[in-house]
């Protein structure tokens, strides 16, 4: 005997396409590979221009550290005390509504 039936099969499959892939590469490089490549696509591509940036990293590193940290610790909490406020206040009614029902 056989059996004869309807059967349908279906897949799933996530194609990474070539931008995404250039653009994962570009987000995962290290700095120094990061300025290969814009070498590289400058070189290939002569409509790209490399601007040099107004400040440098070394003159963007804080001079203390420790102030760095205690401004961020402050900012925490502030957000973390605004947090917990909002939670604590009741929601606002939409202006729009009376008795709950939108008219």
């Amino acid at each position: 005997m056989s059996s004869q039936g309807l059967f349908q099969h279906q897949a799933l499959k996530q194609v990474i396409g070539p931008q995404m892939q250039q653009s994962l590469q570009i987000l995962q490089a290290p700095a120094m590979e990061l300025q290969q490549i814009i070498q590289q696509e400058v070189a290939v591509n002569p409509v790209l221009e490399v601007e040099s940036p107004e400040v440098s990293i070394e003159q963007t590193a804080s001079e203390d550290p420790d102030s760095d940290i205690s401004n961020l610790s402050r900012l925490d909490e502030e957000w973390r005390e605004y947090y917990a406020r909002i939670a604590r206040s009741p929601p606002l009614a939409h202006p729009t509504t009376r008795s709950g029902i939108a008219s």
